[in-house]
């Protein structure tokens, strides 16, 4: 499935099989018996997807098609957050346990083991349906409602206004993330990241290089600012886990590593945030704005150029129709009989030797006893007395038959005086 504009359809037919098409492989994740962190984990990135389409597409869409949209797949999401949570804590502690000191190793082990208990506790009977249940449940809700959504404009305009205000805010963000240095500001900044990666992957056929360039470069910048917030989560739950009085577990040696982690973080995002909002806004829409156009243009003219191509290959193999027959009755080289005043060579077409051609002491091959004239000369001394005793019988008008058995022309013209 293709999570991406095509160039030939309107915008509000992308804006529905798009959005139906992440919602029917959300619910095919979440459905499907897979691992149960793959599959909440593939099911929520559907719906970051979508919440990415509809942002995407905001100042477009009437009335308030976008909130009640937004709102629904947020809440969606929210349903697996929890079980999503858990997961990616688990694996971060684990990361600084396998890479740690004793102390960050214990400090690091003991949240692993309370994340543990904890999903057991969720999973046990009597805790309804579970949250997986009514996720599918509000998605297949949600597919039902999708053609409800109608856009102000079909063309290029039904997103530019979307494209450039997402990329102001992640521009803003980024810059309020490294004046303030506070956490949660850098999450705000990676969830304008997030969408902004999968901004260029919808619109990656207006120019297929320079888009996907933009979309690893984000994607590269959202998977840091993940990693940022995922440390963040872990340094949280470290500093509000009480100490154990049986086995006291010192968080400190964790946080300090943890935070120096980020820092190595944050400063390679400075660098790669600097290159994806190079420039302001308005320009970078703009531009996008003129690859779009281009590349519509460019595919009209390709296909111009095909359907001319096609039909002057069809007048063509119309034209070959046409000439076959004629060709086909043309009778074969070797069945035209010879032009009786055509020149063939020394010998005429009657196969006679002319007798101005006789001069004496010229290389002529003289005709054989069947007519035929011998590719090559005679040589050797036999041949050189016929070829004398030929030409002086020519003289008489009369060319007798030479010693080797080859008889000449009888019907030779006596050579002129």
């Amino acid at each position: 499935m293709a999570y991406r504009f095509k160039l030939n359809e309107p915008v509000d037919k992308g804006l529905l099989r798009i959005a139906e098409e992440q919602i029917d492989l959300a619910i095919e994740h979440l459905r499907s018996g897979e691992d149960r962190v793959t599959a909440i984990h593939e099911g929520r990135k559907c719906l970051k997807r979508l919440r990415a389409l509809m942002k995407l597409l905001r100042p477009a869409i009437e009335g308030e098609g976008y909130r009640r949209e937004n709102e629904r797949f947020r809440d969606i999401a929210r349903l697996l957050s929890g079980t999503r949570d858990s997961d990616v804590l688990r694996a971060t502690a684990q990361r600084f346990a396998d890479g740690g000191t004793a102390k960050v190793r214990k400090a690091a082990l003991a949240l692993v083991a309370g994340e543990d208990a904890a999903r057991r506790s969720a999973a046990a009977p009597g805790n309804g349906g579970g949250p997986v249940e009514e996720a599918i449940a509000a998605l297949v809700a949600a597919r039902k409602e999708l053609d409800v959504l109608k856009l102000r404009s079909n063309g290029f305009g039904a997103l530019r206004r979307g494209l450039e205000k997402n990329y102001r805010d992640g521009r803003r963000a980024m810059m309020a993330a490294y004046d303030e240095h506070h956490d949660e500001a850098f999450h705000e900044w990676r969830k304008a990241v997030q969408a902004h990666w999968r901004h260029m992957g919808l619109l990656e056929r207006v120019w297929p290089e320079v888009m996907g360039a933009r979309a690893v470069l984000a994607k590269e910048t959202a998977d840091l600012l993940g990693e940022d917030h995922d440390i963040y989560m872990l340094i949280a739950k470290a500093m509000a886990t009480p100490e154990d009085a049986r086995r006291p577990v010192d968080n400190r040696d964790l946080i300090a590593v943890a935070r120096q982690r980020q820092q190595q973080i944050r400063r390679e995002l400075a660098a790669k945030g600097e290159a994806l909002y190079a420039e302001p806004a308005a320009e970078f829409a703009d531009r996008i704005g003129h690859y779009w156009h281009a590349a519509k243009a460019a595919r009209r003219l390709a296909r111009r150029n095909a359907a001319e191509a096609a039909e002057t290959s069809g007048e063509e193999i119309e034209t070959s129709n046409d000439a076959a027959p004629r060709r086909e009755a043309r009778p074969a080289k070797d069945q035209v009989p010879p032009k009786r005043d055509a020149k063939q060579g020394p010998a005429g077409p009657s196969g006679r030797v002319p007798a101005q051609t006789l001069e004496r002491g010229q290389d002529f091959p003289l005709p054989t006893s069947d007519g035929s004239v011998p590719d090559e000369p005679n040589t050797g001394k036999e041949g050189e007395k016929a070829d004398a005793k030929a030409i002086g019988q020519g003289r008489k008008g009369k060319v007798k038959p030479v010693r080797d058995g080859a008889k000449g022309s009888s019907g030779a013209s006596p050579r002129p005086k």
